[in-house]
């Protein structure tokens, strides 16, 4: 099967990533009834994997041969933040 990133396709990932994005916002809900030793590392990981879908989107939606990810910095930006978030929500 040929992989090919053509206009079909790539509706098909806004579709996919606009869910995606769905599920990521009505979970965010759930996180403060999590065990409290647990909610942080789901709040990390939760924001790190949707902006995974910026990436893709900002790869014109090609992932076949761009790698879509977040970097190191990226990722450790996020702490602060959610952090805070916890500590104000719990």
């Amino acid at each position: 099967m040929k992989k090919t990133n053509n206009e079909n396709f790539k509706k098909l990932m806004q579709f996919q990533i606009e869910r995606a994005r769905g599920y990521y916002r009505s979970s965010e809900k759930g996180i403060p009834l999590l065990e409290k030793k647990s909610r942080f590392a789901v709040g990390v990981s939760s924001i790190n994997y949707c902006n995974i879908l910026n990436a893709i989107e900002k790869n014109n939606y090609d992932v076949f041969s761009k790698r879509a990810y977040r970097s190191f910095y990226q990722k450790i930006i996020t702490i602060p933040f959610v952090w805070y978030k916890i500590r104000v929500t719990s």
